[in-house]
């Protein structure tokens, strides 16, 4: 921008970037518009980004599906959206692993406290009120959003491996998720972590039980990283106490590791050997023997979807494949725990739909899921959610407590107001 091109191209500019940070790249890009007269191209896969364009082109497998204004592509998905508020009992997230399993369906997901329906064609809201036998359900037509067409847009066009598979089976929620009262498995007690004069982390405590899905949110900078690389035994903390599946970190960090799954950011993979030579390798890491190997391997290569790539360099996968290679590695010793860094960043809203089913069905399964994610509509996946800012820890409790304190119906805008308040606070009572 030193120059003031007549056209500005952005390739995802906003990926791996909080909603306050997005908030202030979108204003750059609107007063270049409307200052300068700039024409901006601009790729994405946040949905309510494309909103804010004047006009959008939904492509796939370098095929245009849809294109028009924002409100002519959203029309495709008139009078096809409903929303569902889970009753007691039922997360929502329960309700959504359970009705993407209808064939009415085409996609569900979360939604601030209810669950966001979108139906295929054809498809009628009155047969879905008895899917649930015992469990009353009823639901609310509402506005169709972009991202309702371009699901729909993509489950016309011809299916691919890399981000639509077979829909997995619903859960079984016998084993089930914790309702309050399970087995504790991360402790952490006044946590600091410093580097230098800079202190990242500073005297945070929490919690997290066997088979929850708990949530790390934070701006850019907000020591939710730094936390998370402590908690996988990745840093060593400055003090504090951190306790994993039983095992001091701080004094048995190789015995606290046997007990964990890790998928990075950027996958972590190595991009000159094949998928099947990464797996080999990352089994002999978690100390599996050559059989127990070597059957494991088969088995993720065939949950995963990766038998036909199995040969294939990791460096040349698609992003899709990768994602799914790097949970294949990371579940490959049946860890009591997986720990996620920004595991959807980049991926198209189908591909997270996939993602989360899975991870629901670990959570289900008794795996306790640690995530961090700038998507605040995954947040509402999580059982409890951590939002730090500064090093410091400014809410703790689930998507409804979190949405409450944050006095907004969506976890994106609770986020800011959470944020923007605590900051205030700082800045009119400077330490």
């Amino acid at each position: 921008l030193l120059r003031m091109p007549p056209l500005l191209l952005l390739d995802e500019p906003t990926v791996g970037v909080d909603p306050l940070s997005r908030r202030e790249v979108w204003e750059i890009i609107d007063t270049v518009v409307k200052d300068e007269g700039m024409t901006v191209l601009v790729s994405t896969g946040y949905m309510e980004e494309a909103e804010q364009a004047d006009f959008v082109y939904i492509i796939d497998q370098g095929r245009i599906l849809a294109s028009g204004t924002p409100q002519e592509v959203t029309d495709k998905a008139v009078s096809r959206c409903f929303s569902l508020v889970p009753t007691a009992g039922i997360s929502a997230r329960m309700l959504q692993a359970l009705f993407l399993s209808n064939e009415q369906i085409l996609d569900a997901v979360p939604d601030g406290r209810q669950v966001r329906l979108t139906l295929r064609a054809g498809g009628n809201p009155r047969q879905l009120e008895t899917a649930l036998p015992g469990i009353p359900l009823s639901f609310t037509p509402v506005a169709p959003r972009l991202e309702d067409s371009f699901m729909i847009c993509l489950h016309q066009a011809s299916r691919t491996a890399s981000s639509r598979e077979t829909p997995l089976p619903p859960p079984d929620w016998t084993v089930g998720s914790p309702s309050g009262g399970g087995k504790t498995v991360i402790e952490v007690r006044e946590l600091v972590r410093r580097f230098g004069d800079f202190t990242a982390v500073d005297r945070t405590s929490f919690s997290v039980q066997d088979g929850e899905i708990f949530g790390l949110l934070g701006p850019n900078g907000a020591g939710k990283t730094t936390t998370f690389r402590m908690l996988c035994g990745l840093l060593p903390a400055t003090s504090g106490t951190l306790f994993v599946a039983g095992q001091d970190l701080r004094r048995s960090p190789a015995e606290a590791r046997r007990n964990i799954g890790y998928v990075a950011q950027k996958f972590s993979l190595y991009t000159m050997l094949s998928v099947r030579e990464n797996l080999e390798f990352f089994g002999g890491v978690y100390g599996l023997l050559r059989q127990a190997r070597t059957e494991r391997i088969s088995e993720v290569l065939e949950e995963f979807h990766l038998l036909d790539v199995a040969d294939t360099l990791a460096g040349s996968l698609p992003l899709g494949y990768k994602q799914r290679l790097s949970m294949a590695a990371a579940l490959l010793h049946k860890p009591k725990i997986l720990f996620l860094d920004e595991a959807t960043s980049g991926i198209d809203p189908l591909a997270r739909r996939s993602f989360w089913h899975r991870i629901t069905n670990l959570a289900a399964a008794g795996t306790t899921i640690v995530i961090t994610t700038h998507f605040m509509e995954e947040a509402a996946y999580c059982d409890r959610i951590m939002i730090q800012d500064q090093g410091q820890t400014i809410a703790l409790g689930t998507p409804a407590a979190i949405m409450e304190q944050g006095e907004a119906e969506d976890m994106n805008h609770a986020f800011i107001h959470i944020v923007e308040k605590k900051r205030a606070e700082r800045k009119a009572n400077p330490v």
